[in-house]
């Protein structure tokens, strides 16, 4: 993740079966709870989800909110 620039306070993973996430190939899921959470969610996402954040899509980017 710091590698594509994303910053976070914490990244701890979870064994996705214990977690109520999307669909996964995965064994494991993550807690993410990311800097700049103006535009980016926090919570468990699994690895599809955190592969999609180093493009800038996907579940963690937080929608933009609609103008008052």
């Amino acid at each position: 993740m710091r590698a594509a620039g994303l910053d976070f306070f914490a990244l701890s993973p979870r064994w996705a079966k214990d977690c109520s996430t999307s669909k996964t190939k995965h064994d494991v899921a993550f807690w993410l709870n990311p800097r700049e959470q103006n535009i980016h969610n926090y919570g468990i996402f699994t690895v599809e989800d955190l592969e999609a954040w180093t493009k800038g899509k996907g579940r963690v980017m937080a929608k933009a909110k609609e103008a008052a």
